[in-house]
């Protein structure tokens, strides 16, 4: 035998050890009953930084050697779970400024109030907090606040951009069409101010907001909801001493000193916690699958991935692939699509749109909002079986925008540079950046964004079983809340992931008392991926200091970047389903 032959063999015996002894691993840490919880123990989640819909993209990381963050569904299950678990008698939360929109913090409100249905109290701890964290906070028995920390309650606000004054100075003809008198989008690139519709739309929906937030308080604390706005309105408070006299929480102590008052207030002989990290599910050979397959960021064409300006992008093929995928897998009874999506490129939503129709045919496929689902995000969800939302997911926005900028006036005036084409072909430069739009041109280019239109709505009417002008009614590029959205018909029912899944179980005729396995998609990097790395994943791991630095910029100028950078993609996409601009509540 050659040396070669033995090298070869060696190789081949190395790799089938390594894969039985990471199988082993693996296989223990799915059947593993969970951590070792002692009675009378308090389950602890720290609530900090992006707790985003998706597990981590490595789980087998964390089963052999490092500690990941954890998914939004992941700490709901466990909270869930602790609920009927005997030897947990409490649940103290930290709450420290989660990077989460309000359907997220929904969700986890009423996980909390889903274990606190049990009869077990529920704590929450802030070093301050913000209008969103005193949201989560209020789904507790009790809220304390370090001495010295602020509650930051003052309201809600929501700011637009606008860049037509920076294109005029720069000598940008922004070429931008529209249909729906709602779709913004074009305003951010035309105007230098609001619209009375935008107005409109923006005020509309933090009403809606607004409405629960002050009624959850005012629910949470026993105050009047008319008292409750009042007290907003004279927020923020400086200190805990002030936050308690006002009666919104229930006293100003150190995280230490509410674990001493948790342990007497049980009257436990010790304080002892166990982390929600470790706090995981069993699973069982016998349990029926359930796809569930998140669908976050900007729709792109091609794979997902992450960008510094806009974060992270679903593409077409990576989520069109994980739905067909999950079709086709006869042991997958049910698929859930959870969507967090400002929507995007058209064509890319389309052939994601049609994964679900095609799955719809085969097996129930239910929509699962989350903080956004809107124009594309709606987009591909408008097909689904059923189509659940949280009352603060922002959906809708039914429209279609696109355009290009005229740069020949910033090149010649600006930057002294002329460009001279030549073409052979009428339309050769119908997205040339060095004109503006003929007016044959722009009549041609206004009929492209109405056919679009039209396709989108006439989709979104077969999908919810309306006629196009019910659908027409609603659409024209507004945006709704979740609960506006369920009074249209635009979605089926309120609630989160869990919600999803009991629609999922029954549409699947899956029995009640059946457990159930869920399977996530996209597929995460197998064990040897994390070993021997992947050279996407060395793509990513070299923008993130470019990411970081554009954090460090104030949020107007991040906005601007991002709406200058999706500029990029009028020459290549016809058209776009996407909102206006991100609507951050705060």
């Amino acid at each position: 035998m050659s040396n070669k032959t033995k090298t070869v063999i060696a190789i081949l015996v190395a790799g089938v050890v390594l894969a039985v002894i990471f199988g082993v691993i693996l296989a223990y840490s799915l059947y593993k009953a969970g951590p070792a919880v002692v009675a009378d123990s308090v389950l602890e989640y720290k609530l900090e930084g992006e707790i985003a819909d998706a597990p981590s993209p490595m789980p087998q990381a964390q089963v052999v050697f490092l500690r990941l963050p954890q998914s939004l569904f992941t700490i709901t299950r466990g909270i869930r779970r602790a609920k009927n678990d005997s030897r947990i008698k409490a649940l103290l939360l930290t709450v420290n400024s989660p990077e989460i929109g309000y359907a997220k913090v929904e969700e986890l409100r009423e996980a909390i109030k889903d274990f606190r249905s049990s009869g077990k109290p529920v704590y929450v701890y802030m070093d301050r907090g913000s209008d969103r964290d005193y949201y989560l906070a209020t789904a507790a028995d009790k809220i304390y606040l370090s001495p010295a920390g602020d509650l930051d309650v003052k309201g809600f606000l929501v700011s637009a951009t606008f860049l037509r004054g920076l294109f005029d100075k720069l000598k940008i003809t922004p070429n931008v069409e529209r249909h729906g008198k709602y779709k913004s989008f074009a305003d951010t690139y035309t105007r230098s101010d609001m619209s009375q519709e935008n107005r409109e739309q923006l005020s509309a929906l933090l009403d809606d907001l607004y409405a629960r937030y002050t009624q959850a308080i005012a629910e949470a604390r026993k105050i009047e909801p008319e008292q409750v706005k009042r007290l907003i309105d004279s927020g923020p408070y400086s200190n805990a001493a002030k936050a308690t006299a006002a009666g919104l929480i229930d006293g100003g102590v150190y995280l230490d000193e509410l674990k001493e008052r948790i342990r007497s207030e049980l009257s436990l002989r010790e304080y002892k916690a166990v982390s929600g990290k470790d706090y995981s599910e069993s699973y069982s050979w016998m349990a029926k699958k359930v796809a569930v397959i998140y669908a976050t960021g900007a729709i792109v064409p091609g794979r997902s991935g992450s960008n510094p300006l806009t974060g992270q992008v679903m593409g077409s093929q990576t989520i069109a692939s994980a739905i067909k995928t999950a079709r086709e897998d006869n042991d997958v009874s049910a698929v859930i699509l959870r969507i967090d999506s400002p929507g995007g490129s058209a064509l890319a939503s389309d052939l994601i749109w049609r994964e679900v129709v095609l799955t719809k045919q085969k097996k129930p496929i239910v929509a699962s909002m989350s903080d956004v689902a809107a124009s594309g995000g709606y987009y591909i969800a408008m097909a689904a079986s059923k189509i659940v939302a949280q009352p603060s997911t922002i959906t809708g926005s039914i429209g279609v925008v696109s355009g290009k900028l005229d740069l020949s006036g910033l090149y010649r005036e600006h930057l002294g540079i002329n460009v001279e084409t030549i073409k052979r072909g009428e339309n050769a430069d119908y997205y040339s950046e060095q004109q503006s739009f003929t007016e044959e041109q722009r009549a041609k280019f206004r009929q492209d964004v109405l056919d679009m239109y039209e396709m989108f709505v006439k989709k979104a009417a077969e999908g919810r079983s309306k006629t196009l002008e019910e659908i027409d009614k609603v659409a024209q590029g507004r945006v709704w809340s979740g609960v506006r959205a369920k009074e249209l018909g635009l979605v089926d029912e309120l609630g989160g992931l869990d919600k999803a899944l009991e629609i999922a179980r029954q549409l699947a005729s899956i029995p009640a008392g059946q457990a159930l396995t869920i399977v996530e998609y996209p597929q995460p990097p197998t064990v040897f991926d994390l070993m021997f790395g992947k050279e996407d994943q060395l793509e990513e791991m070299e923008i993130k200091g470019l990411s970081a630095m554009i954090q460090s910029l104030p949020a107007e100028v991040r906005e601007t970047l991002r709406l200058a950078y999706l500029m990029r993609y009028f020459d290549e996409e016809q058209a776009f389903a996407i909102m206006p601009y991100t609507i951050r509540v705060r």
